[in-house]
């Protein structure tokens, strides 16, 4: 197995106090001082919730009545799984970007393993039919289906941003055949509209390619303004590029060859993913969520609403009233049949890291790293789902006060049944109501009196996809100092051999990247 590892750390100028806030304060886990409500008597008793003045935990354990979470998972291919059982697996499968081919019931995906085909006839067992490693790179970033051409021929076409574009006659999806390549560095994702096709450069060009015979594209024009694209999507009048530099860029397509750009820098950057329907436009922006515009008049969309899933959003697809997302850890979806307003409707945890996703025929299909899931919505059903701004924290050895956020991500009443932590010195309390709507939070205030610890807090709701819910807990060392504590100096090169101490870039943010492959 061949894996990537990349991890990033800000180091900041601090105090290097084991609690910065004023008396009164206390620090999330953001490391934001907020006021401490915990003696206060504001989260009075309402019809949507109750005052954690008037519960007492139960034991962290199951409850015994639990709801159904309206996003049922239907079926998986998971090549991990494969190798454990002693099958005998492909390479190294990973998927980066699927594109499901209703018509014929296949799902493609590119990644590690190159182009990766699936039958997804039975949606129950996925099948892998096919992967063809890409000569000795063996991966693709991108993948596009093109609409059977009027002889009758299944084209799909993938790009590497290092190796160019490449076409494939897909007519047996068992043995893709590779029938034309492009050579060209920085390309990134495609979409094909009637005879022409659209490529997204890092170069911030949009390229568009006659592909009258599509086997064969021919270079009509170069479009500047772009930053960094990433993905795009569009119709017949515009086009829209999911931008890392300019957030959401949008072109007018009533000239074909030549698009123009309209707007850009909708989104302050960091854009991964853009959907649209009839009338709607919705950007996954990162770490700013889902951005939805109105795009009655395609070239001049307008701004309706924000809506914050808590953390990373890394794809997004619209289907019907419904906008579907992927956060890496899980998959969400949204109503918004009222755009200006979205409601959750509920999230399903993913086992490994969620990617990419599209929809099919009354389904949704995730790349979840190296697996292929499907999911589709229960009709009219509803449930809470617990949403906690973090998994684990951090506690200063000489003592610490936090609290974590705690959402209902779901249609329905989330109720905390039970609450205990492993470690009588620490204390784990929730902070205002323990009953919460849709859309609704509340705070769990963590106490710690000082020394070593490693444990766990332990929280029981009737959230159906986890009912029982661990926060790692454990403070730091000597190896492994506090957060707000000043961090330990070092002496590193850089690329071209300049030493670097971190004491010497005092007041200034540090950015440390970590990465290894095998």
């Amino acid at each position: 197995m061949r894996c990537l590892l990349v991890i990033g750390i800000l180091l900041t100028g601090c105090s290097g106090e084991p609690n910065p806030c004023k008396e009164g304060f206390i620090r999330n886990v953001d490391g934001d001082c907020i006021l401490d409500e915990s003696d206060t008597d504001t989260a009075k008793d309402t019809d949507s919730s109750i005052d954690t003045g008037d519960w007492t935990p139960g034991p962290c354990e199951v409850p015994d009545t639990l709801g159904t979470n309206p996003i049922e998972a239907i079926g998986a291919h998971d090549n991990l799984e494969e190798e454990s059982s002693g099958n005998e697996p492909p390479p190294m499968l990973e998927l980066l970007e699927i594109d499901v081919d209703s018509d014929r019931q296949l799902v493609w995906g590119v990644g590690q393993g190159g182009l990766i085909a699936y039958d997804i006839k039975n949606p129950t067992q996925p099948e892998l039919l096919s992967f063809t490693p890409s000569g000795g790179f063996q991966r693709y970033h991108h993948v596009f289906a093109l609409p059977k051409t009027s002889d009758g021929k299944q084209l799909l076409y993938v790009s590497h941003r290092s190796h160019g574009l490449e076409i494939f006659d897909t007519d047996d999806p068992l043995s893709p055949t590779l029938v034309y390549e492009i050579k060209e560095g920085m390309l990134e994702d495609m979409l094909g509209i009637g005879d022409y096709l659209y490529v997204a450069s890092r170069t911030g060009n949009l390229l568009t390619f006659d592909i009258q015979d599509p086997t064969q594209p021919k270079l009509r024009a170069t479009t500047s303004g772009l930053g960094l694209p990433w993905t795009l999507t569009g119709d017949e009048n515009a086009l829209y590029v999911a931008d890392h530099q300019k957030g959401v860029v949008v072109l007018d397509r009533s000239s074909p060859t030549q698009p123009q750009i309209t707007q850009d820098d909708l989104v302050d950057g960091g854009v991964q993913s853009v959907a649209i329907s009839d009338t709607l436009l919705v950007a996954a922006a990162g770490t700013k969520g889902l951005i939805l515009f109105d795009r009655t008049t395609p070239t001049e969309v307008v701004l309706l609403s924000e809506y914050d899933v808590g953390t990373f959003v890394q794809d997004v697809r619209i289907d019907g009233d419904v906008i579907w997302a992927v956060t890496q850890e899980s998959v969400i979806a949204i109503d918004a049949s009222i755009p200006q307003a979205p409601q959750p409707i509920g999230a399903i945890q993913t086992p490994y890291w969620a990617m990419t996703l599209d929809t099919g025929e009354d389904q949704i299909w995730v790349g979840d790293w190296a697996a292929l899931r499907g999911y589709q919505l229960i009709p009219d059903e509803k449930a809470p789902h617990l949403d906690p701004a973090t998994s684990h924290v951090l506690l200063d050895p000489a003592g610490d006060e936090l609290t974590v956020t705690l959402r209902n991500a779901g249609n329905a009443p989330l109720r905390f049944h039970g609450l205990s932590t492993d470690d009588p010195t620490l204390s784990a309390k929730l902070i205002g109501p323990v009953q919460l709507q849709s859309d609704e939070s509340t705070s769990l205030s963590i106490e710690w009196p000082g020394g070593e610890l490693k444990g766990e807090i332990c929280l029981a709701s009737n959230d159906p996809d986890t009912p029982v819910w661990s926060l790692s807990v454990h403070t730091g060392g000597v190896q492994n100092p506090a957060i707000g504590s000043p961090a330990p100096d070092f002496t590193l090169p850089d690329l071209d051999g300049t030493m670097h101490t971190l004491s010497e870039q005092e007041g200034h943010p540090v950015v440390l990247i970590y990465f290894a492959t095998w």
